[in-house]
């Protein structure tokens, strides 16, 4: 792989959340590590939308404390969906919820 380079430039008046961010970007090189963190400061957004930050849309769970947990839920969930033979409303369901989240991310150009 080639070097590359990254120079940030910064005023002198920096938020604690700047400087935080900042930090983590001295301290390694990874970037799930700083995407990591940056969740963690920022917030968890709207995983499947269009927002990016804000206040937590999850009823249930934390994605950043939880992720073992989440990540076994939707193993399972795809393994039910593709093993198991769906019928009636159920399987209607899952097809409307599906064709919705279709449409709502191709909303977001």
């Amino acid at each position: 792989a080639e070097q590359s380079f990254c120079v940030l430039l910064t005023g002198d008046k920096k938020t604690a959340v700047a400087r935080e961010r900042l930090g983590i970007m001295e301290e390694t090189t990874d970037g799930f590590r700083i995407a990591e963190k940056d969740l963690e400061i920022r917030g968890q957004g709207e995983i499947l939308g269009t927002r990016q930050s804000g206040v937590q849309t999850f009823k249930i769970g934390n994605i950043i404390r939880d992720l073992e947990i989440l990540d076994k839920a939707r193993q399972e969930a795809e393994f039910y969906l593709t093993q198991k033979r769906l019928t009636g409303e159920t399987s209607r369901l899952i097809e409307v919820t599906k064709a919705d989240a279709r449409f709502r991310l191709a909303g977001i150009g």
